[in-house]
């Protein structure tokens, strides 16, 4: 799983902000990157694909537990509405790919 910002999006916000970029080569953006793989029986992967087909959205809520994984509290008021998302299979993404980074070891 790679979450950020779709490039050509943000690139498209500061033209009309009157900014331009002409090297997309030297862009930098923040992302979290986080490698799941989910069992044959599981049905949470399938159940988020129905519903992000059903509304077109989804939204990132950021979510606190104690140390027993207990008394989870949502951060509603903080959360962010994304209505894009690609899935993608792992052997469709090349080493120039900027899905690639889901691949490199952390540092």
């Amino acid at each position: 799983m790679h979450v950020g910002i779709n490039v050509e999006n943000a690139t498209g916000r500061l033209k009309r902000a009157g900014l331009e970029i002409t090297d997309l080569s030297h862009i930098m953006t923040i992302s979290r990157i986080h490698r799941m793989n989910p069992s044959p029986q599981s049905t949470l992967l399938r159940g988020f694909k129905a519903a992000y087909e059903k509304f077109g959205e989804y939204i990132l809520v950021p979510a606190t537990c104690d140390a027993n994984g207990a008394n989870l509290k949502l951060g509603w008021g903080m959360e962010i509405r994304k209505k894009e998302i690609f899935f993608r299979r792992a052997e469709d993404i090349g080493p120039d790919d900027e899905d690639s980074v889901v691949f490199k070891p952390p540092e």
